[in-house]
Protein backbone atom coordinates (compact mmCIF):
# COMPACT_ATOMS: atom_id res chain seq x y z
CA UNK A 1 0.00 0.00 0.00
CA UNK A 2 1.19 3.68 -0.95
CA UNK A 3 2.89 4.67 2.54
CA UNK A 4 0.56 8.21 2.63
CA UNK A 5 -2.46 6.11 2.05
CA UNK A 6 -4.93 5.79 -0.61
CA UNK A 7 -5.25 8.60 -3.47
CA UNK A 8 -8.95 8.88 -3.27
CA UNK A 9 -9.18 11.21 -6.43
CA UNK A 10 -7.88 7.99 -7.76
CA UNK A 11 -10.14 6.30 -6.52
CA UNK A 12 -13.12 8.59 -7.50
CA UNK A 13 -11.78 8.50 -10.79
CA UNK A 14 -11.72 4.89 -11.36
CA UNK A 15 -15.16 4.24 -9.65
CA UNK A 16 -16.63 6.91 -12.84
CA UNK A 17 -14.73 5.11 -15.40
CA UNK A 18 -16.41 1.96 -14.08
CA UNK A 19 -19.96 3.16 -13.86
CA UNK A 20 -19.49 4.50 -17.96
CA UNK A 21 -18.19 0.85 -18.73
CA UNK A 22 -21.23 -0.38 -16.79
CA UNK A 23 -23.76 2.02 -18.59
CA UNK A 24 -22.24 0.83 -22.04
CA UNK A 25 -22.80 -2.74 -21.33
CA UNK A 26 -26.12 -2.07 -19.73
CA UNK A 27 -27.40 0.10 -22.92
CA UNK A 28 -25.89 -1.39 -25.54
CA UNK A 29 -25.46 -5.53 -25.24
CA UNK A 30 -21.97 -5.85 -26.82
CA UNK A 31 -21.94 -7.45 -30.44
CA UNK A 32 -19.23 -8.58 -33.00
CA UNK A 33 -21.02 -6.01 -35.55
CA UNK A 34 -21.37 -3.07 -33.34
CA UNK A 35 -18.44 -1.59 -34.86
CA UNK A 36 -15.97 -0.07 -31.86
CA UNK A 37 -18.30 0.55 -28.93
CA UNK A 38 -18.24 -3.51 -27.28
CA UNK A 39 -14.59 -2.36 -27.06
CA UNK A 40 -15.73 0.11 -24.84
CA UNK A 41 -16.51 -1.64 -21.11
CA UNK A 42 -13.16 -3.50 -21.79
CA UNK A 43 -11.00 -0.05 -22.35
CA UNK A 44 -12.87 1.23 -19.32
CA UNK A 45 -12.15 -1.31 -16.76
CA UNK A 46 -8.20 -1.51 -17.60
CA UNK A 47 -8.76 2.39 -17.60
CA UNK A 48 -9.81 2.26 -13.99
CA UNK A 49 -7.68 -0.91 -12.71
CA UNK A 50 -4.88 1.73 -13.72
CA UNK A 51 -6.09 4.30 -11.49
CA UNK A 52 -6.53 2.30 -8.91
CA UNK A 53 -2.92 0.95 -9.26
CA UNK A 54 -2.05 4.25 -9.13
CA UNK A 55 -4.40 5.03 -5.84
CA UNK A 56 -2.49 2.44 -4.23
CA UNK A 57 0.88 3.26 -4.80
CA UNK A 58 1.72 1.47 -8.27
CA UNK A 59 2.81 -2.06 -9.15
CA UNK A 60 2.61 -2.98 -5.71
CA UNK A 61 -1.18 -2.40 -5.27
CA UNK A 62 -2.20 -5.31 -5.72
CA UNK A 63 -4.99 -4.87 -8.09
CA UNK A 64 -2.70 -6.11 -11.36
CA UNK A 65 -4.69 -9.31 -11.24
CA UNK A 66 -7.53 -7.53 -12.33
CA UNK A 67 -6.76 -6.97 -15.50
CA UNK A 68 -7.34 -10.47 -16.62
CA UNK A 69 -11.08 -10.11 -16.19
CA UNK A 70 -11.74 -7.87 -19.08
CA UNK A 71 -9.34 -10.15 -21.44
CA UNK A 72 -12.08 -12.69 -20.53
CA UNK A 73 -15.16 -10.60 -20.57
CA UNK A 74 -13.99 -10.40 -24.84
CA UNK A 75 -13.11 -13.50 -24.60
CA UNK A 76 -16.36 -14.53 -23.91
CA UNK A 77 -19.34 -12.33 -25.68
CA UNK A 78 -16.17 -11.33 -28.52
CA UNK A 79 -13.99 -12.60 -30.82
CA UNK A 80 -10.59 -13.62 -30.90
CA UNK A 81 -9.35 -10.02 -32.60
CA UNK A 82 -11.22 -8.46 -29.26
CA UNK A 83 -8.74 -10.15 -27.26
CA UNK A 84 -5.71 -9.42 -29.26
CA UNK A 85 -6.47 -6.10 -29.26
CA UNK A 86 -7.41 -6.00 -25.23
CA UNK A 87 -5.10 -7.78 -24.55
CA UNK A 88 -2.06 -5.50 -25.91
CA UNK A 89 -4.20 -2.73 -23.88
CA UNK A 90 -3.65 -4.51 -20.64
CA UNK A 91 -0.19 -4.67 -21.76
CA UNK A 92 0.01 -0.83 -22.37
CA UNK A 93 -1.64 -0.30 -18.88
CA UNK A 94 1.83 -2.25 -17.08
CA UNK A 95 3.98 -0.63 -20.14
CA UNK A 96 2.61 3.02 -19.98
CA UNK A 97 3.57 3.97 -15.92
CA UNK A 98 6.72 1.73 -16.28
CA UNK A 99 7.73 4.49 -18.97
CA UNK A 100 6.28 7.75 -17.59
CA UNK A 101 6.89 7.65 -13.62
CA UNK A 102 9.14 4.74 -13.37
CA UNK A 103 10.41 4.08 -10.10
CA UNK A 104 9.82 3.84 -7.16
CA UNK A 105 5.95 3.07 -7.91
CA UNK A 106 6.97 1.09 -11.00
CA UNK A 107 10.20 -0.32 -10.88
CA UNK A 108 12.14 -1.49 -13.93
CA UNK A 109 11.56 -5.31 -12.60
CA UNK A 110 7.95 -4.80 -14.06
CA UNK A 111 8.81 -5.07 -17.42
CA UNK A 112 8.81 -8.81 -17.07
CA UNK A 113 5.53 -9.29 -14.72
CA UNK A 114 4.01 -6.79 -17.64
CA UNK A 115 5.79 -9.64 -20.65
CA UNK A 116 4.79 -12.46 -18.89
CA UNK A 117 1.08 -10.78 -18.04
CA UNK A 118 0.74 -9.72 -21.48
CA UNK A 119 1.55 -13.42 -23.33
CA UNK A 120 -0.43 -15.08 -20.42
CA UNK A 121 -3.50 -13.10 -20.51
CA UNK A 122 -3.48 -13.35 -24.23
CA UNK A 123 -3.27 -17.58 -23.84
CA UNK A 124 -6.08 -17.43 -21.37
CA UNK A 125 -8.44 -15.68 -23.57
CA UNK A 126 -7.72 -17.29 -26.61
CA UNK A 127 -8.37 -20.40 -24.53
CA UNK A 128 -11.20 -19.24 -23.29
CA UNK A 129 -13.10 -17.56 -26.43
CA UNK A 130 -11.52 -21.39 -28.64
CA UNK A 131 -14.25 -23.18 -25.69
CA UNK A 132 -16.85 -20.34 -25.80
CA UNK A 133 -16.88 -20.45 -29.52
CA UNK A 134 -16.77 -24.54 -30.30
CA UNK A 135 -19.97 -24.17 -28.05
CA UNK A 136 -21.53 -21.43 -29.48
CA UNK A 137 -21.02 -23.72 -32.70
CA UNK A 138 -22.29 -26.94 -31.16
CA UNK A 139 -25.27 -25.14 -30.03
CA UNK A 140 -26.18 -23.59 -33.32
CA UNK A 141 -25.97 -26.68 -34.93
CA UNK A 142 -27.76 -28.38 -32.72
CA UNK A 143 -30.30 -25.09 -33.00
CA UNK A 144 -30.18 -26.18 -36.87
CA UNK A 145 -30.14 -29.78 -36.80
CA UNK A 146 -33.21 -29.20 -34.58
CA UNK A 147 -35.63 -27.12 -37.11
CA UNK A 148 -34.21 -28.91 -39.69
CA UNK A 149 -36.23 -32.10 -38.12
CA UNK A 150 -39.06 -29.58 -37.26
CA UNK A 151 -39.56 -28.66 -40.94
CA UNK A 152 -38.82 -32.73 -41.85
CA UNK A 153 -41.60 -33.81 -39.84
CA UNK A 154 -43.91 -30.89 -41.37
CA UNK A 155 -42.96 -32.93 -44.23
CA UNK A 156 -43.83 -35.96 -43.46
CA UNK A 157 -47.29 -34.63 -41.72
CA UNK A 158 -47.70 -32.95 -45.11
CA UNK A 159 -47.17 -36.41 -46.67
CA UNK A 160 -49.24 -38.29 -44.41
CA UNK A 161 -52.03 -35.72 -45.05
CA UNK A 162 -51.45 -36.80 -48.82
CA UNK A 163 -51.68 -40.50 -48.33
CA UNK A 164 -54.99 -39.77 -45.82
CA UNK A 165 -56.67 -37.50 -48.89
CA UNK A 166 -56.02 -39.63 -51.38
CA UNK A 167 -57.37 -42.44 -49.55
CA UNK A 168 -60.35 -40.69 -49.92
CA UNK A 169 -60.41 -40.49 -53.45
CA UNK A 170 -58.96 -36.37 -53.30
CA UNK A 171 -56.21 -35.83 -56.15
CA UNK A 172 -52.84 -36.86 -55.22
CA UNK A 173 -51.35 -34.61 -57.87
CA UNK A 174 -52.22 -31.16 -56.26
CA UNK A 175 -52.01 -32.50 -52.62
CA UNK A 176 -48.24 -33.34 -53.79
CA UNK A 177 -47.30 -29.81 -54.87
CA UNK A 178 -49.11 -28.26 -52.22
CA UNK A 179 -47.25 -30.34 -49.61
CA UNK A 180 -43.99 -29.34 -52.10
CA UNK A 181 -44.46 -25.60 -51.92
CA UNK A 182 -45.47 -25.98 -48.09
CA UNK A 183 -42.53 -27.81 -47.51
CA UNK A 184 -39.45 -25.91 -48.86
CA UNK A 185 -41.14 -22.50 -49.67
CA UNK A 186 -41.13 -23.07 -52.92
CA UNK A 187 -43.02 -20.19 -55.51
CA UNK A 188 -44.37 -23.00 -57.59
CA UNK A 189 -44.21 -27.18 -57.61
CA UNK A 190 -45.50 -28.65 -60.73
CA UNK A 191 -46.11 -32.63 -61.82
CA UNK A 192 -45.31 -33.45 -65.25
CA UNK A 193 -46.11 -36.56 -66.84
CA UNK A 194 -45.83 -37.93 -70.01
CA UNK A 195 -48.93 -37.72 -72.67
CA UNK A 196 -48.59 -38.43 -76.03
CA UNK A 197 -45.28 -37.49 -77.69
CA UNK A 198 -44.66 -34.72 -74.85
CA UNK A 199 -45.08 -33.74 -71.25
CA UNK A 200 -48.22 -32.23 -69.68
CA UNK A 201 -49.04 -30.77 -66.19
CA UNK A 202 -51.13 -32.76 -64.39
CA UNK A 203 -51.27 -31.37 -61.15
CA UNK A 204 -49.66 -27.67 -59.85
CA UNK A 205 -49.66 -25.54 -56.60
CA UNK A 206 -48.12 -22.18 -55.28
CA UNK A 207 -48.42 -19.30 -57.74
CA UNK A 208 -51.98 -19.26 -59.27
CA UNK A 209 -51.26 -19.44 -63.21
CA UNK A 210 -53.12 -21.03 -66.34
CA UNK A 211 -53.02 -24.67 -66.91
CA UNK A 212 -52.52 -23.69 -70.58
CA UNK A 213 -49.11 -21.59 -69.66
CA UNK A 214 -48.51 -24.39 -67.41
CA UNK A 215 -48.07 -27.02 -70.18
CA UNK A 216 -44.77 -25.33 -71.32
CA UNK A 217 -42.96 -25.01 -68.24
CA UNK A 218 -39.08 -26.56 -68.59
CA UNK A 219 -40.07 -29.11 -70.81
CA UNK A 220 -36.86 -29.72 -71.73
CA UNK A 221 -35.79 -30.05 -67.88
CA UNK A 222 -38.48 -32.26 -67.29
CA UNK A 223 -37.58 -34.55 -70.19
CA UNK A 224 -33.82 -34.62 -68.93
CA UNK A 225 -34.75 -35.77 -65.60
CA UNK A 226 -37.74 -38.42 -66.79
CA UNK A 227 -35.21 -40.36 -69.05
CA UNK A 228 -32.15 -39.70 -66.73
CA UNK A 229 -33.74 -40.84 -63.88
CA UNK A 230 -32.22 -38.39 -61.74
CA UNK A 231 -32.20 -35.36 -60.24
CA UNK A 232 -32.05 -31.74 -62.55
CA UNK A 233 -30.93 -29.02 -60.98
CA UNK A 234 -31.11 -25.33 -62.75
CA UNK A 235 -29.57 -22.37 -60.68
CA UNK A 236 -31.15 -19.78 -63.48
CA UNK A 237 -34.17 -20.57 -65.75
CA UNK A 238 -33.76 -17.57 -67.67
CA UNK A 239 -30.43 -18.96 -69.62
CA UNK A 240 -32.20 -22.25 -70.49
CA UNK A 241 -33.30 -22.28 -73.92
CA UNK A 242 -36.34 -24.49 -73.38
CA UNK A 243 -38.28 -22.28 -70.57
CA UNK A 244 -40.64 -20.75 -71.66
CA UNK A 245 -40.24 -16.53 -71.47
CA UNK A 246 -43.78 -16.54 -70.54
CA UNK A 247 -43.62 -18.65 -67.78
CA UNK A 248 -40.65 -16.74 -65.44
CA UNK A 249 -42.23 -13.61 -66.17
CA UNK A 250 -45.32 -14.47 -65.06
CA UNK A 251 -44.12 -16.59 -61.73
CA UNK A 252 -40.67 -14.96 -61.12
CA UNK A 253 -38.86 -18.70 -60.52
CA UNK A 254 -35.40 -18.30 -60.62
CA UNK A 255 -34.02 -22.07 -59.93
CA UNK A 256 -35.76 -25.02 -60.01
CA UNK A 257 -35.34 -28.73 -59.44
CA UNK A 258 -36.63 -31.85 -61.31
CA UNK A 259 -37.12 -34.63 -59.49
CA UNK A 260 -38.45 -37.87 -61.07
CA UNK A 261 -41.29 -39.70 -59.61
CA UNK A 262 -40.66 -43.34 -59.75
CA UNK A 263 -42.82 -46.35 -59.20
CA UNK A 264 -41.01 -49.45 -59.25
CA UNK A 265 -37.99 -48.00 -60.05
CA UNK A 266 -38.58 -46.99 -63.48
CA UNK A 267 -39.54 -42.85 -63.84
CA UNK A 268 -43.81 -42.17 -64.67
CA UNK A 269 -43.54 -38.25 -64.30
CA UNK A 270 -41.30 -35.61 -62.67
CA UNK A 271 -42.29 -33.50 -59.39
CA UNK A 272 -40.68 -29.79 -60.62
CA UNK A 273 -40.46 -27.47 -57.74
CA UNK A 274 -39.17 -23.87 -58.51
CA UNK A 275 -38.29 -21.07 -56.63
CA UNK A 276 -38.27 -16.99 -56.71
CA UNK A 277 -35.28 -16.34 -54.67
CA UNK A 278 -31.96 -17.33 -56.36
CA UNK A 279 -30.16 -20.35 -55.33
CA UNK A 280 -26.50 -22.20 -56.58
CA UNK A 281 -27.44 -25.33 -55.16
CA UNK A 282 -30.40 -27.52 -53.01
CA UNK A 283 -29.51 -27.85 -49.84
CA UNK A 284 -29.51 -31.62 -48.15
CA UNK A 285 -32.71 -30.91 -46.25
CA UNK A 286 -34.70 -29.70 -49.28
CA UNK A 287 -33.34 -32.41 -51.41
CA UNK A 288 -34.26 -35.24 -49.12
CA UNK A 289 -37.89 -33.27 -48.64
CA UNK A 290 -38.48 -33.27 -52.60
CA UNK A 291 -36.79 -36.94 -52.91
CA UNK A 292 -39.35 -38.04 -50.36
CA UNK A 293 -42.92 -36.24 -52.04
CA UNK A 294 -41.28 -37.60 -55.26
CA UNK A 295 -41.11 -41.16 -54.12
CA UNK A 296 -44.84 -40.86 -51.81
CA UNK A 297 -46.26 -39.36 -55.54
CA UNK A 298 -45.26 -42.20 -57.24
CA UNK A 299 -47.30 -44.43 -54.97
CA UNK A 300 -49.83 -41.55 -54.34
CA UNK A 301 -50.77 -40.90 -57.99
CA UNK A 302 -51.47 -44.61 -58.46
CA UNK A 303 -53.21 -45.39 -55.74
CA UNK A 304 -55.23 -41.98 -57.09
CA UNK A 305 -55.37 -43.12 -60.60
CA UNK A 306 -57.03 -46.43 -59.57
CA UNK A 307 -59.52 -44.76 -57.35
CA UNK A 308 -60.37 -42.81 -60.21
CA UNK A 309 -60.56 -46.02 -62.45
CA UNK A 310 -62.70 -47.47 -60.25
CA UNK A 311 -65.01 -44.44 -59.81
CA UNK A 312 -65.10 -44.62 -64.10
CA UNK A 313 -66.34 -47.95 -63.97
CA UNK A 314 -68.75 -47.49 -61.30
CA UNK A 315 -70.49 -44.81 -63.40
CA UNK A 316 -69.78 -46.54 -66.94
CA UNK A 317 -71.56 -48.92 -68.78
CA UNK A 318 -68.14 -51.21 -70.18
CA UNK A 319 -69.76 -52.01 -73.66
CA UNK A 320 -70.67 -48.80 -74.98
CA UNK A 321 -68.76 -46.41 -72.60
CA UNK A 322 -71.67 -44.70 -71.80
CA UNK A 323 -72.71 -43.17 -68.18
CA UNK A 324 -74.85 -46.03 -66.95
CA UNK A 325 -78.24 -45.80 -64.58
CA UNK A 326 -76.28 -44.73 -61.75
CA UNK A 327 -74.13 -42.12 -63.63
CA UNK A 328 -77.66 -41.50 -65.59
CA UNK A 329 -79.60 -40.40 -61.60
CA UNK A 330 -76.96 -38.75 -60.75
CA UNK A 331 -76.72 -36.57 -63.48
CA UNK A 332 -80.53 -36.27 -63.90
CA UNK A 333 -80.54 -35.01 -60.09
CA UNK A 334 -77.60 -32.71 -61.01
CA UNK A 335 -78.73 -30.41 -63.84
CA UNK A 336 -82.48 -30.30 -62.92
CA UNK A 337 -81.80 -28.58 -59.18
CA UNK A 338 -84.10 -25.54 -59.15
CA UNK A 339 -86.12 -24.13 -62.41
CA UNK A 340 -83.70 -25.96 -65.33
CA UNK A 341 -85.31 -26.27 -68.29
CA UNK A 342 -84.91 -29.35 -70.14
CA UNK A 343 -86.23 -32.39 -71.98
CA UNK A 344 -85.68 -36.04 -71.02
CA UNK A 345 -85.95 -38.95 -74.30
CA UNK A 346 -86.21 -42.56 -73.39
CA UNK A 347 -84.62 -44.74 -76.49
CA UNK A 348 -85.30 -48.51 -76.89
CA UNK A 349 -84.09 -50.61 -79.32
CA UNK A 350 -87.34 -52.35 -81.63
CA UNK A 351 -87.36 -55.91 -81.22
CA UNK A 352 -83.78 -56.07 -79.41
CA UNK A 353 -84.12 -59.63 -77.96
CA UNK A 354 -85.16 -61.33 -81.87
CA UNK A 355 -82.16 -59.50 -83.38
CA UNK A 356 -79.55 -61.14 -80.61
CA UNK A 357 -81.22 -64.35 -81.17
CA UNK A 358 -81.14 -64.36 -85.11
CA UNK A 359 -77.50 -63.16 -85.53
CA UNK A 360 -76.01 -63.76 -81.63
CA UNK A 361 -75.26 -61.74 -78.82
CA UNK A 362 -71.81 -60.75 -80.83
CA UNK A 363 -73.54 -58.83 -82.99
CA UNK A 364 -76.11 -57.28 -80.15
CA UNK A 365 -72.91 -55.84 -79.03
CA UNK A 366 -72.00 -54.54 -82.33
CA UNK A 367 -75.32 -52.81 -82.87
CA UNK A 368 -75.36 -51.61 -79.42
CA UNK A 369 -71.94 -49.58 -79.59
CA UNK A 370 -72.99 -49.03 -83.23
CA UNK A 371 -75.89 -47.07 -82.07
CA UNK A 372 -73.75 -44.98 -79.70
CA UNK A 373 -71.96 -44.08 -82.33
CA UNK A 374 -74.63 -43.10 -84.61
CA UNK A 375 -76.38 -41.01 -81.93
CA UNK A 376 -73.41 -39.26 -80.12
CA UNK A 377 -72.73 -37.22 -83.64
CA UNK A 378 -76.09 -35.24 -83.50
CA UNK A 379 -76.37 -34.59 -79.42
CA UNK A 380 -74.62 -31.37 -77.76
CA UNK A 381 -71.42 -31.57 -75.99
CA UNK A 382 -73.84 -30.19 -73.09
CA UNK A 383 -76.51 -33.55 -73.76
CA UNK A 384 -75.87 -36.57 -72.03
CA UNK A 385 -76.65 -39.88 -73.86
CA UNK A 386 -76.70 -43.17 -71.69
CA UNK A 387 -77.39 -46.78 -71.19
CA UNK A 388 -80.02 -47.31 -68.51
CA UNK A 389 -80.57 -50.56 -69.49
CA UNK A 390 -80.22 -53.77 -71.65
CA UNK A 391 -81.59 -52.01 -74.95
CA UNK A 392 -82.84 -49.32 -73.60
CA UNK A 393 -80.80 -45.36 -73.58
CA UNK A 394 -81.60 -42.41 -71.96
CA UNK A 395 -81.56 -38.74 -73.33
CA UNK A 396 -81.10 -35.34 -71.70
CA UNK A 397 -81.42 -32.17 -73.72
CA UNK A 398 -81.40 -29.72 -71.26
CA UNK A 399 -82.54 -26.09 -71.99
CA UNK A 400 -84.31 -27.55 -75.36
CA UNK A 401 -87.57 -26.94 -75.79
CA UNK A 402 -90.05 -29.90 -76.77
CA UNK A 403 -89.95 -28.67 -80.35
CA UNK A 404 -86.64 -28.58 -80.43
CA UNK A 405 -85.93 -32.04 -78.92
CA UNK A 406 -88.36 -33.49 -80.72
CA UNK A 407 -86.50 -32.61 -84.20
CA UNK A 408 -83.13 -33.64 -82.42
CA UNK A 409 -84.81 -37.08 -81.73
CA UNK A 410 -86.00 -37.47 -84.56
CA UNK A 411 -82.46 -37.32 -86.02
CA UNK A 412 -81.47 -39.89 -83.90
CA UNK A 413 -84.13 -42.17 -84.88
CA UNK A 414 -83.35 -42.26 -88.52
CA UNK A 415 -79.70 -42.48 -87.62
CA UNK A 416 -80.42 -45.73 -86.00
CA UNK A 417 -78.03 -48.54 -88.05
CA UNK A 418 -78.00 -52.12 -89.07
CA UNK A 419 -81.73 -51.82 -90.53
CA UNK A 420 -82.71 -51.62 -87.00
CA UNK A 421 -85.41 -48.85 -85.74
CA UNK A 422 -85.91 -47.16 -82.54
CA UNK A 423 -88.71 -45.85 -80.48
CA UNK A 424 -88.86 -42.80 -78.71
CA UNK A 425 -90.83 -41.44 -75.86
CA UNK A 426 -90.06 -37.39 -74.99
CA UNK A 427 -91.09 -35.26 -71.88
CA UNK A 428 -90.72 -31.63 -71.41
CA UNK A 429 -90.30 -30.49 -67.65
CA UNK A 430 -93.14 -28.75 -66.35
CA UNK A 431 -92.34 -25.49 -63.86
CA UNK A 432 -91.28 -27.16 -60.30
CA UNK A 433 -91.41 -31.00 -61.54
CA UNK A 434 -88.96 -33.48 -60.10
CA UNK A 435 -86.60 -35.55 -61.78
CA UNK A 436 -87.72 -38.85 -61.22
CA UNK A 437 -91.57 -37.46 -62.28
CA UNK A 438 -89.75 -36.20 -65.35
CA UNK A 439 -88.42 -39.53 -66.15
CA UNK A 440 -91.52 -41.47 -65.55
CA UNK A 441 -93.30 -39.04 -67.80
CA UNK A 442 -90.89 -40.17 -70.75
CA UNK A 443 -90.37 -43.55 -69.67
CA UNK A 444 -94.74 -43.78 -70.17
CA UNK A 445 -94.41 -41.55 -73.31
CA UNK A 446 -92.03 -44.32 -74.69
CA UNK A 447 -94.21 -47.05 -74.01
CA UNK A 448 -96.88 -45.96 -75.48
CA UNK A 449 -94.49 -45.53 -79.18
CA UNK A 450 -94.05 -48.94 -78.85
CA UNK A 451 -97.64 -50.13 -77.71
CA UNK A 452 -98.62 -48.18 -80.64
CA UNK A 453 -96.60 -50.15 -83.39
CA UNK A 454 -92.87 -49.13 -82.68
CA UNK A 455 -90.80 -47.13 -84.80
CA UNK A 456 -91.96 -43.67 -83.84
CA UNK A 457 -91.84 -40.89 -81.44
CA UNK A 458 -94.00 -40.00 -78.94
CA UNK A 459 -94.47 -37.27 -76.63
CA UNK A 460 -95.51 -37.32 -73.21
CA UNK A 461 -98.95 -35.42 -72.46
Amino acid sequence: MHPQGSDWRFVALAALVFAVGGCVVARSPARGDSGWLPYVPALAALLAIALLRQSQGGASSGYSPLAILPVVWVAVVLDRRAVLVVTACSGLMFAIPLLLIGAPSYPESGWRGAILWTVAAYIVGAVVNATVSDQRRQAHEALRHSEEIEEMQRAFAAIANVARDVSLGTDARELVCSAAVASTDATLATVVEPRGDGFEITGSAGVPIGRQELRSVQPKASAAAFKAGRPVFIADVSTQPGVSPTIVRATGIVSALFEPILRDGRPVGVLCVAWATPRSDIDGKTRAVVQFLATEAGAAIERSDLLARLDGQAHSDPLTSLPNRRAWDETLAAELRGDATACVAMIDIDHFKRFNDLNGHAAGDRLLRACTLAWKNHLRPADTLARVGGEEFGVLLPGCTLEDATRVLERLRFATPSATTASVGVAERLPGESASDLLARADAALYEAKDTGRDRLHTAA
